[in-house]
This record gives structure tokens, C-alpha cells and sequence, in this order.
């Protein structure tokens, strides 16, 4: 079985206040062979973060075809090849006005492939079993890494063999998400969000609803989140 992914965004209450765009985007792309999940937080607040994030997503679905149909795929091939693709294709605007984060997920019947640069969360649960691919303690700095300047010791990368007796469920979300989520309470939001979603994989109304009405009122931020089940 191949699980399939779900995603929503909101605008932040800042950039609601400020009259600014959601600058996170996120890509959900469920096929027969294989599950693609991507989230991208536009950093800096600068005018077209938006820009920089959307474009990415898009970037890594093709890279990811691209490598697959090769039949030679390769990770470390495939971030050098998503990051210059995103760089030639920035024109005609500049890197540090469209710099962003990137998380992904590439899921298939027998593996799964996790990839992080920047802060936000990706969350992979194998039955009773949660694994957070990059924890805060690996930041060695309060700085977070673009893609427009990473090297590919910047990334955080996991892969895993799936086991035929385990269920997978997955959780990706900005920082917006992850920096509100208490450790001893991931399991039981995984479990809520993979149980109950259901309808749209993209703008998913469910998903919708827990973002607009997250419980931390002081949140400002953008919010995006990806499950995956």
C-alpha cells in the first residue's frame, strides 16, 4: 500500500495584519507508483518569499519524476539538482528576496525518503513508534538555512525501509506548526489529524479548520501541514 497525503495552509495573523501573502506553499502529489509531499516556508517576510517557496515545490515534484524515471536515482544527485534548477529559474527575481525552507517526503511501496533544509517538522510514525527526522537540538545557530545558499551538509536526510507489518503515517508542517508542538503530545496529533482527514488532498477543509483554529492565540505565523496515511 502506498499512503496517500493531504495538505492546507492559512495566512499568519501578522501578515494578515500587515497585508501580506501566505508565503508557505506546499505540493501533494499521489499516483500509483509513489507519494510526493513537499512544504515550503518563504523566509525573511520579503516581498516575493511566496515566489521563491512555490516555485521550489514544483522544482522538487519534476526532480523527483525526472530521477525516478532514470532509473538511477541517486538523493545527493537529486538536491543538487533541485537546488540549481530553483536558482536558474528565480529570474526575474533575486535570491534574497525569494529565499525558502524545504521539506519532502517521497513514499513508495517499499521506502521512504525524507529530506529537510531550514526549520518546521517532518514527523514519521511506524506503528507506535515516532521518529522527527530533525530535531531543534542538530541547529547549531538561531539561523535558519535556505535553499539559496545550502550545501548539501545543510540537509537533514532519512531513509527507511518499509516494513510489511507496520502502518505509516506522516506529518509535515512549517514552523509555524512545529514550534507549538510539545514532544509527549506528537503521537496523539498525528493519530487525530491521519484519523479524521478525509475529501480534498489539496486544501483539505478538515485540515483547514485545525489551523484556523489553533489553540495557541499568540501564533503569527503562516501555518502549512501535510499528513500523509
Amino acid at each position: 500500500m502506498i499512503e496517500k497525503a493531504y495538505g492546507s495552509k492559512v495566512r499568519g495573523k501578522l501578515h494578515k495584519k500587515n497585508h501580506m501573502p501566505n508565503q508557505d506553499n506546499y505540493l501533494v502529489y499521489n499516483s500509483k507508483k509513489f507519494t510526493l509531499a513537499v512544504v515550503c516556508d518563504g523566509m525573511g517576510s520579503k516581498k516575493h518569499s511566496r515566489v521563491g517557496s512555490k516555485r521550489l515545490c514544483k522544482i522538487v515534484k519534476r526532480k523527483v519524476k525526472e530521477s525516478l524515471k532514470s532509473g538511477t536515482f541517486n538523493t545527493i544527485d537529486l538536491l543538487e539538482k533541485i537546488q540549481t534548477c530553483w536558482l536558474k529559474k528565480l529570474f526575474p527575481f533575486s535570491l534574497k528576496n525569494c529565499d525558502t525552507t524545504c521539506l519532502f517526503c517521497l513514499i513508495s511501496e517499499n521506502s521512504i525518503l525524507a529530506c529537510q533544509l531550514g526549520d518546521g517538522i517532518i514527523l514519521v510514525k511506524e506503528n507506535d513508534s515516532i521518529n522527527v527526522i530533525k530535531s531543534k537540538e542538530d541547529d547549531f545557530s538561531n539561523e535558519t538555512t535556505g535553499i539559496g545558499k545550502a550545501k548539501i551538509k545543510d540537509w537533514t536526510i532519512k531513509i527507511m525501509k518499509k516494513e510489511s507489518n507496520c502502518e505509516y503515517r506522516f506529518l509535515l508542517g512549517t514552523d509555524g506548526i512545529s514550534e507549538d508542538l510539545l514532544p509527549e503530545m506528537l503521537s496523539e496529533f498525528v493519530n487525530t489529524l491521519t484519523t479524521n482527514v478525509a475529501g480534498k488532498y489539496r486544501n483539505n477543509a478538515y485540515l483547514k479548520s485545525i489551523l484556523n483554529n489553533w489553540p495557541n492565540k499568540y501564533s503569527n505565523d503562516d501555518k502549512t501541514i501535510v499528513v500523509v496515511k
